[in-house]
């Protein structure tokens, strides 16, 4: 039985947390600083209770995100160095393991659709279903993001978080709560 917590950070999260919330002092950015110190002390022989979970693409989005949208950015090249070393000191998930949990997902949504008529889980971005696989496959405990429309599709009674399988999705400050930070 692992005895870790593993979250896996939507892409809205790591821009902000690593680029827009770098000047100033966040729940996002508190939680991405977090997961990198907890995640790098882990892999330096430390005892770590928390592992952050950076599937290839999410890895991929981000890189895209950053070349189109923050080119003129001055770190650029030293950002990407740092996401580079967080995917490899990461957990992943084979695009077999992933595979098998896109139907799960794509499943999920439907049924919320049809038995909820929940319109963000009918109308749901399909760019976000292999993420939300990925997690899955990688036995995410949580996955944040600040996606609404993410929550709302997968929530399935008000005032309750939004769960796929075991895994809760969390808004940024949840995370911290969850965590006790």
């Amino acid at each position: 039985m692992r005895k870790e917590v593993r979250i896996a950070l939507d892409t809205n999260i790591f821009i902000s947390g690593l680029v827009t919330g770098r000047r100033t002092e966040t729940s996002v950015k508190k939680l991405v600083d977090l997961l990198i110190r907890e995640t790098l002390e882990g892999r330096l022989g430390g005892e770590s209770a928390i592992r952050l979970v950076f599937p290839r693409i999410v890895l991929e989005e981000l890189l895209e995100v950053l070349d189109n949208i923050f080119s003129t950015y001055e770190e650029l090249d030293e950002l990407k160095e740092i996401i580079q070393l967080l995917y490899e000191i990461s957990i992943d998930a084979s695009p077999d393991e992933i595979g098998k949990f896109l139907k799960e997902v794509r499943l999920v949504l439907e049924r919320n659709c049809k038995e909820l008529g929940k319109n963000d889980a009918c109308n749901f971005d399909e760019s976000d279903i292999p993420i939300i696989a990925a997690s899955l496959a990688c036995e995410c405990d949580y996955f944040v993001t600040g996606d609404k429309k993410i929550h709302r599709a997968f929530c399935r009674k008000n005032n309750e978080p939004a769960k796929i399988g075991n895994m809760t999705i969390l808004f940024p400050h949840e995370a911290l709560s969850h965590l006790s930070v």
